[in-house]
């Protein structure tokens, strides 16, 4: 009788025995079977890990995006704080400008006093050496005045003796001797008199007129002293009051003649 492939079951009612093969699988089945739950556990852990680690990125990247922003602050701030010092050493060299201008202004404010103050001694002098003029011009006249009046008093006296001579000469040759020296005083008081317009008042030297910057004045030969005629004094005050003088007009005027 032919013998079948198959398994047959047993007389007791069994399952047959299994093969070799089919027992390996079976154990594998199951070993897969049992070791499932761990995977699933596993698989759920790497979940959270990745969720875990998307989330640090994330956070990782929002932290990155505030460092950013934070520099682009800093990096304005810096920019504002350089505008600022460029503004504050703008502020600063302005300031340094306007007190060298100050200081400018108040050195030629100085200077413009120390010039009025030496304009005001100028005038000062001046208005000193007027009033001298006009003493020395005074004095003159006084002198002038005096030695006028001398001349005229020696005219006078001429003419008195003029007629007494006359008279004499009408009583009768007796007193010719005595008209002659009358004649001869009458002559030397008419020198006198003539000598008296042309000498110095002070110390009785020779008078010589001379042109000094247009006006004629007279010096004396002796003292040196100056004389003027009537108008000169107020041509020599209008020519100081004008300022029309030059340079060296009082040591000139002043200066002795060798």
């Amino acid at each position: 009788m032919a013998t079948t492939k198959k398994a047959s079951t047993k007389a007791d009612g069994s399952e047959p025995a299994k093969t070799k093969k089919t027992a390996k699988s079976e154990a594998a089945t199951t070993t897969k079977v049992a070791a499932s739950p761990k995977v699933s556990a596993a698989a759920a852990g790497d979940a959270d890990a990745a969720k875990r680690a998307a989330d640090a990125e994330k956070k990782a990247a929002d932290a990155a995006k505030v460092a950013a922003d934070a520099e682009k602050k800093a990096a304005d701030a810096a920019k504002i704080a350089a505008d600022a010092e460029k503004k504050a050493a703008d502020a600063a060299k302005a300031l340094s400008d306007a007190q060298q201008k100050i200081a400018d202004a108040e050195k030629k404010v100085v200077d413009a006093q120390k010039k009025a103050a030496d304009a005001a001694h100028q005038l000062a002098e001046a208005q000193k050496k007027a009033s001298e003029v006009n003493h020395k011009v005074f004095e003159a006249e006084k002198r002038s005045a005096e030695a006028e009046k001398r001349a005229k008093e020696a005219e006078n006296k001429v003419y008195l003796n003029v007629a007494l001579i006359t008279d004499l000469r009408q009583t009768g040759a007796a007193n010719a001797e005595r008209a002659d020296a009358l004649h001869k005083e009458v002559v030397e008081l008419m020198e006198e008199a003539a000598a008296f317009k042309l000498r110095c008042p002070k110390c009785g030297k020779n008078m010589a007129e001379e042109g000094y910057e247009g006006i004629t004045i007279e010096r004396c030969s002796g003292c040196n002293g100056i004389y003027f005629d009537a108008g000169e004094t107020e041509l020599l005050v209008q020519k100081i009051q004008e300022g029309q003088q030059k340079p060296g007009f009082w040591s000139g005027l002043f200066k002795k003649k060798s």
